[in-house]
């Protein structure tokens, strides 16, 4: 489990490296119009850790976006 832990927490830190590198226009940036704005696709990875986290603590996943703690706008701060 520890080595699970620190593969986690090293590819965890690139995405946050990545989300504090991006400008807004960078988040603003959708790759096509079947694609949510970089800064949707932020805001999903951060849910399904949230998912994830909770499945670790109670034995159920749940991926009901109305669980989900994010309340932000399109930005990295809240991100």
């Amino acid at each position: 489990m520890d080595a699970l832990q620190k593969d986690w927490t090293f590819t965890r830190q690139l995405t946050v490296d990545l989300l504090d590198a991006c400008s807004q226009g960078d988040l603003d940036f959708a790759l096509n119009s079947h694609c949510g704005p970089l800064w949707k696709q932020f805001r999903h990875m951060g849910r399904v850790h949230e998912n994830y986290l909770s499945a670790l603590k109670t034995g159920q996943v749940n991926f009901d976006p109305a669980d989900g703690s994010y309340a932000g706008k399109a930005s990295a701060k809240y991100l």
